[in-house]
């Protein structure tokens, strides 16, 4: 296990948090590090926080990157894109994002490698929605070919693209049938 320290613009340490704490702990979740900001850099006047990762050395690579998009996607909105680079937003519905994620972030880690692109997962849904807006980013094939792979792991996206009715969301792994367990 390792530790690496992030410096972040005080006045953005809120990105990076999230809401009670749900961004943080979506990043944690992502990525599979301890993540936690230093309290000692929370004083008044201090230019930046120090947020904390510690994990396995590819984890923790993993946690910087999306703490450094988190800040960039959300710095401002709209920031400018590197010539050739597009971004697309690909709306998933709440229930499907750990679909998406997979155990310990392998799913999106192997989307990103596979297409070459990068995606940002929101913590949490916009307020009073039942979506995610799941941020794609690279160039125009390696967008496209992620969101395709988006696609495959969520059936209500692939009814919407052929037109057909969704399934009904993925059966608890427990239910009770005749009065017993199965």
């Amino acid at each position: 296990r390792m530790r690496e320290v992030v410096e972040v613009p005080a006045e953005k340490i809120g990105l990076v948090i999230g809401k009670s704490g749900a961004t943080i702990k979506e990043l944690e979740r992502l990525s599979g590090c301890q993540i936690w900001v230093d309290a000692k850099t929370n004083v008044p006047g201090y230019p930046t926080r120090l947020v904390n990762v510690a994990g396995e050395p590819g984890s923790v690579q993993d946690a910087k990157r999306l703490i450094r998009e988190r800040l960039e996607i959300l710095d401002g909105g709209v920031r400018s894109t590197p010539e050739g680079v597009v971004r697309e937003i690909v709306m998933v519905p709440d229930n499907w994002v750990g679909a998406i994620i997979g155990k310990g972030g392998l799913v999106i880690k192997t989307i990103m490698q596979t297409a070459n692109a990068k995606i940002y997962i929101p913590g949490e849904t916009a307020p009073g929605g039942n979506m995610r807006h799941v941020t794609v980013t690279g160039t125009p094939d390696a967008v496209a070919m992620a969101r395709q792979l988006i696609i495959q792991k969520v059936p209500p996206l692939q009814a919407k693209e052929s037109g057909f009715q969704p399934p009904p969301p993925p059966p608890q792994p427990w239910h009770n049938v005749g009065g017993r367990m199965q």
